[in-house]
C-alpha cells in the first residue's frame, strides 16, 4: 500500500520536472496552441451537432471564438514571470493601442492638404471658437457640392455616426449606436457626403429607415453614414433671386455659388387662423375666359386638370408670361417631375422677357429619385413663405405638377413598405397633399397666390388624386380634349371649371350676371347637340337656332392667341383686360355681331377686332330673312345637313374650315 502511496508521488514529480521545460516553449510557438485548442473544440462541438444539441454552425463558429479567447486569457495569466514581457504584445492584439491608430485613423495624417481641411471641418463643428481663432470660418462653412451645412452633432456633442446596414433601391437602413436620428434628420454617406439620405422611421433603439434624395450607386454595406443634425433645407433671402436651384439649394444655371444666405428648414407649420386674411380680392390674368367665367383669387389656390397633351403647360406658361411682367412681387416656378426641356426653355423665356430679376425657378424633374420629387414642392414653399412674411410681398407661386409630387409620394410610400389603398395610392395622401397646400395661404403680411397644373390620368377626374386636390383649391381650370380637338384654344370647358369667387359680393352683379348668362347659353347648346346632329338645324324652332349661333360665336370669341405659341401659329398674343371680355361678351349675347362670320371672332382679342374683318351678309339683303338664313348657313357645319349646301354658297365660305385647318399648327403645340 505504501509502494502503490508512493509511486503516484514519483509520478508527479516527473510530470512537475516536465512541465518546466514545457512553460518555457508555451510562450514561442502560440498559433500551436491556438491551432491546438481549436481541433479540440472543434471534435467536441462536432459531437454536439450529431447530438443535436448545437443546431446552428454560426453558434459553433462563436463558441469556438470565445473559448479560444478565454484559454489565451487564462494561458497569459499563468505565466507570472514572463506576464510582464508579453503584455504590451497582448495589449496590441486585444485592443487598439495608440500606435495602432495612425494605420486605421488616416484622415488625420497632415501629409496633403485636403485632408487637414477634412479635419478641420470636424473639428470645428465641436470647437468653433477654435475655428475662429485660427481664421476659419465656422458659422457660414458649406459643403462644396451641395452648399447646405455638414455638420451635425448629437445632444452630447459628438458627430453622430453610423454604418449601412442594408440597401434596397432608394430605401436604406443604418444602424447608430450612441445617438438615433429624430425624423427628417438628414444623413450623408459616400465620397463627401454626396449620398443624402433623409430619416422616414426608427426601426428600433439602434436602426432608422431613410429615402435616398440622391442615386445609391456606389452605397453598401458597413459604408459610414454621417448625422448632419438637422433637416434637409432651403436658401432663403433676396440673393436668391433670378437664380435656379435644385431640392438641396444648388445653384443649376451655371452661375456662381450663394455666398450669403440664410438656410431654413423646408418642414414648417402653415399659417395659424389668427394671421390669415379673410380679405377676397379678384387676380387677373389677361386670359378672358379665365377672367369672365373662372376668376382667381388674390391668395388663392388655383388648379389647371387636364389629360396629357391638352396643353396644361403651355396654359401655365402663358399665365406666367402675362403676370409676371404686372406682378408687384415675387414669382417662384416649381418645377415637379415634369421634363427637362420645359424648365430650360422656361428659364431662357424669362431671362429674354426681362423679368428673371423677380423670379426664382425649383426644379426636381422627372429624372432624380422619388426622395427629391417629393421634397421639391417643400423647399420652393419655403422660400416663399420667407418673401410674405420677412419681406412683405405678394407671391405667384407656380407649380408643375402637383400630380407629380402625389406620384413620388406614391413611391415613396411603397418603398417603405406600406400598404396601398384605392388605385394604388398611399394610405397618407390626405394628409401629405395638406402639409403642402395648407402652407400656401393670404396672411396680414402678404399673399401666397399659387397656380397648379394637375395631371388627371387616363382624363378619369374620380382619381383620388384629382378628388383630393379639388377639395384644396378655390378656382378648377378643366381643359377639355374634345375642344382642343375643335381647335378652340385655350382648351377650357366652361361648363366643367367654377370658381368660389363668383359671386355677386366679389366680382359686381353685372359681372355676375354676365357668366351666369354665358353659362346657361352654352349648356343649352350642349343639349342641342345631340338633337343637331341626329335631325338637323333646321327641326329646331327660333330661339334655339339664336341660342346655337349665340354660344358658337361666344366660344370663338373666348378663345385667345397666346404669346407664347407664337412661333407655332404665327399669330400675336393679346392681353385682354376684364373690363373688355366683358363687353365682348355682353355684345354678343345681345346679337350685336350675327351678321359677322364665326371666324370673325376666333382668335381675337377685344371684340373691337371682329370689326375689321369680312361681314357674312351682303349689303342688298333685307335684314329679316338675312339673319335667318344666316343662322341657318352658320350651324349647318355643325349638324352636317346636305339639304342646304346649294343655295347659300357665300355665309358658309368662311365658316366651315375657320377652327380646324386655321389653326392646325395650334392643336399639335399643345
Amino acid at each position: 500500500m505504501e509502494r502503490n502511496a508512493d509511486k503516484p508521488k514519483a509520478s508527479d514529480t516527473k510530470r512537475e520536472a516536465k512541465a518546466e521545460p514545457k512553460a518555457e516553449t508555451e510562450a514561442e510557438p502560440k498559433p500551436q496552441d491556438n491551432a491546438a485548442v481549436a481541433t479540440l473544440l472543434n471534435t467536441s462541438l462536432g459531437d454536439l451537432v450529431v447530438a443535436g444539441l448545437v443546431k446552428d454552425p454560426e453558434d459553433v463558429a462563436r463558441i469556438i471564438a470565445t473559448a479560444i479567447t478565454q484559454v489565451q486569457a487564462s494561458i497569459g495569466a499563468a505565466k507570472a514571470p514572463e506576464a510582464k514581457a508579453a503584455e504590451p504584445k497582448l495589449e496590441t492584439e486585444v485592443e487598439p493601442s495608440p500606435k495602432a491608430k495612425p494605420h486605421v485613423d488616416k484622415p488625420r495624417a497632415p501629409e496633403s492638404k485636403p485632408t487637414q481641411e477634412k479635419v478641420a471641418k470636424k473639428t470645428d463643428v465641436i470647437h468653433p471658437k477654435e475655428g475662429r481663432a485660427q481664421g476659419r470660418d465656422v458659422q457660414n462653412r458649406l459643403d462644396a457640392k451641395t452648399q447646405t451645412p455638414r455638420a451635425g452633432v448629437d445632444h452630447h456633442g459628438h458627430i453622430a455616426a453610423g454604418a449601412v446596414v442594408s440597401v434596397r433601391g432608394s430605401v436604406v437602413d443604418i444602424r447608430f449606436d450612441e445617438h438615433l436620428p429624430p425624423i427628417y434628420s438628414v444623413l450623408r454617406a459616400g465620397d463627401e457626403g454626396r449620398i443624402v439620405i433623409e430619416v422616414l422611421a426608427q426601426l428600433d433603439a439602434r436602426h432608422v429607415r431613410g429615402i435616398a434624395l440622391t442615386p445609391t450607386q456606389g452605397l453598401a454595406r458597413g459604408m459610414a453614414v454621417e448625422d448632419t443634425g438637422g433637416p434637409l433645407k432651403a436658401p432663403v433671402g433676396k440673393e436668391v433671386l433670378s437664380r435656379m436651384f435644385d431640392v438641396f439649394g444648388n445653384v443649376i444655371d451655371r452661375e456662381p455659388a450663394l455666398s450669403d444666405v440664410q438656410w431654413r428648414s423646408v418642414h414648417r407649420a402653415p399659417p395659424p387662423l389668427a394671421r390669415r386674411s379673410t380679405k377676397s380680392e379678384i387676380f387677373e390674368t389677361g386670359i378672358k375666359v379665365i377672367d369672365v367665367l373662372m376668376p382667381l383669387e388674390r391668395g388663392g389656390k388655383a388648379g389647371l386638370f387636364g389629360g396629357a397633351g391638352v396643353g396644361k403647360t403651355v396654359l401655365l406658361t402663358e399665365m406666367i408670361h402675362n403676370m409676371v411682367g404686372q406682378h408687384e412681387g415675387v414669382s417662384i416656378f416649381c418645377g415637379i417631375g415634369e421634363r427637362c426641356r420645359e424648365g430650360e426653355e422656361l428659364y431662357r423665356d424669362m431671362k429674354a422677357a426681362g423679368v428673371l430679376r423677380n423670379m426664382v425657378m425649383v426644379f426636381g424633374q422627372m429624372n432624380e429619385p422619388p426622395g427629391a420629387r417629393f421634397r421639391v414642392g417643400h423647399a420652393a414653399l419655403t422660400m416663399a413663405e420667407y418673401f410674405r412674411d420677412d419681406v412683405h410681398r405678394d407671391v405667384l407661386l407656380l407649380v408643375d405638377n402637383i400630380f407629380r409630387f402625389i406620384q413620388a409620394g406614391m413611391e415613396v410610400s411603397g418603398l417603405m413598405g406600406q400598404m396601398p389603398s384605392r388605385l394604388g395610392y398611399q394610405p397618407t395622401m390626405g394628409t401629405e397633399l395638406s402639409r403642402l397646400e395648407e402652407r400656401i395661404a393670404n396672411t396680414d403680411t402678404g399673399a401666397i397666390t399659387s397656380i397648379q397644373a394637375v395631371y388627371v390620368p387616363a382624363d378619369d377626374f374620380t382619381d383620388p388624386a384629382a378628388v383630393h386636390t379639388f377639395s384644396h383649391l378655390s378656382a378648377s381650370i378643366v381643359l377639355s380634349r374634345k375642344r382642343a380637338s375643335e381647335g378652340l384654344f385655350p382648351a377650357i370647358d366652361p361648363l366643367q371649371s367654377n370658381s368660389k369667387m363668383a359671386t355677386p359680393g366679389i366680382v359686381g352683379e353685372r359681372h355676375y350676371g354676365l357668366a351666369q348668362e354665358i353659362r346657361r347659353t352654352l349648356a343649352q347648346y350642349a343639349e342641342l347637340k345631340d338633337i343637331i346632329a341626329m335631325l338637323g338645324l333646321e327641326q329646331l324652332s327660333r330661339e334655339d337656332r339664336n341660342v346655337v349661333a349665340r354660344a358658337r360665336r361666344l366660344e370663338r370669341f373666348l378663345t385667345q392667341p397666346f404669346f407664347t405659341t407664337k412661333q407655332f401659329t404665327g399669330l400675336e398674343g393679346k392681353l385682354v383686360s376684364l373690363e373688355d371680355a366683358l363687353d365682348g361678351c355682353e355684345r354678343i349675347l345681345r346679337d350685336e355681331f350675327k351678321d359677322y362670320q364665326e371666324s370673325a371672332l376666333y382668335m381675337i382679342g377685344a371684340i373691337d377686332e371682329a370689326k375689321g374683318k369680312t361681314k357674312v351678309a351682303p349689303p342688298a339683303a333685307p335684314p329679316k330673312p338675312e339673319s335667318k338664313t344666316e343662322a341657318k348657313g352658320d350651324a349647318n357645319p355643325a349638324a352636317k345637313s346636305p339639304t342646304k349646301s346649294t343655295p347659300e354658297p357665300h355665309p358658309k365660305s368662311g365658316t366651315k374650315p375657320q377652327p380646324k385647318v386655321e389653326h392646325a399648327a395650334d392643336a399639335h403645340e399643345s
